[in-house]
């Protein structure tokens, strides 16, 4: 029901990127004494982007006077394809892990979850609010 809200699209786009960008940090952690390990990550979530291709909801025309504006079909997020992480340095055996550049990684992945989080239920609240029921 609230996926149709483009608000909530977004938070659900942002959550989803935050998953697999900690999917990958987990792996580059998992991953940091294999030899020849190159650590992996995702480009920074684009949320001005995302914005720009979120569509707008239609004004009711209640004159015939109106415009009707118009409206893009769909809304879509590509999931973006892991790429190399720009590496700190390379140890010997050519494994790019950096264990305390994946830590920071992870809290802040974390930070920006919990974020959303909080956005997500003070939205359903407002919705509740807006409807008659209570929060």
């Amino acid at each position: 029901m609230l996926g149709g809200i483009g608000l909530f699209q977004q938070l659900n786009a942002k959550l989803s990127h935050g998953a697999e960008r900690m999917r990958l940090v987990s792996e580059n952690i998992a991953n940091a004494d294999t030899p020849g390990y190159e650590a992996k990550d995702l480009q920074p979530f684009d949320l001005a982007a995302l914005t720009r291709a979120t569509p707008r909801l239609a004004p009711a025309a209640t004159s015939p006077a109106h415009l009707t504006g118009t409206l893009r079909e769909t809304l879509s997020f590509p999931m973006q394809e892991p790429r190399q992480a720009k590496p700190y340095g390379e140890s010997p055996d050519h494994n790019t892990v950096d264990l305390e550049q994946e830590m920071l990684k992870a809290a802040q992945i974390q930070g920006a979850h919990n974020q959303s989080l909080t956005l997500f239920s003070k939205h359903v609240a407002i919705l509740r609010t807006a409807i008659g029921g209570r929060g």
